[in-house]
């Protein structure tokens, strides 16, 4: 009898440690992606529009969602850049920590203007000028975007890569839902 006694303790005691395991659950690295209210093609719009300047040169938009859109390295930088202001910081932090907005990129939904530059029938140029986009996230407030922009130009004739840079760039929604370019900062220049 006291041999069956032992073996249901040692059972019970058993079950009962199987159930604490089973109960601590360990915290998956979670990757939040949002549908946002905000239409990023606006956001492209006021990329191509700031940098028209570059009318001289064949100019590409890309857009591919990059799982790690600011590298874990740059937050000390990012905390410690005195052009940027805290909300942009903050947006900058959350991005970095793979806050990222969900956006079906759709060329024909940029405006006209944006449509315009785009076109490459009458440029006889060697200079290229290719924009990627790889992430975008709003604020709560839906006022404040951050995205992360690559912008490459190179010569496509002999096959070179003139220039480019890596940027982490901020908008701010203005009266009348305007979108403005409000800051941004280089990551990488080559």
């Amino acid at each position: 009898m006291k041999i069956f006694i032992y073996l249901i303790l040692i059972i019970s005691f058993c079950s009962c440690k199987e159930n604490n395991h089973s109960r601590i659950k360990i915290p998956e690295e979670k990757i939040e992606k949002k549908v946002s209210t905000i239409d990023y093609h606006k956001i492209i719009d006021v990329v191509l529009d700031t940098f028209k300047s570059q009318h001289d040169k064949i100019i590409r938009i890309e857009y591919k969602q990059s799982s790690n859109p600011i590298d874990s390295s740059r937050r000390n930088s990012i905390m410690s850049n005195s052009k940027l202001a805290q909300d942009e910081k903050d947006l900058a932090i959350k991005l970095l920590e793979n806050n990222l907005d969900y956006f079906n990129f759709n060329r024909s939904k940029l405006n006209e203007n944006s449509l315009e530059i785009l076109k490459n029938s009458r440029k006889t140029t060697d200079k290229n000028l290719t924009y990627y986009f790889n992430s975008f996230l709003s604020n709560e407030n839906n006022d404040l975007v951050v995205s992360t922009v690559g912008a490459i130009m190179n010569n496509e004739k002999h096959r070179t890569k003139d220039s480019g840079a890596s940027l982490i760039m901020f908008f701010k929604k203005e009266e009348g839902d305007i979108w403005k370019l409000s800051n941004y900062t280089t990551t990488v220049e080559y």
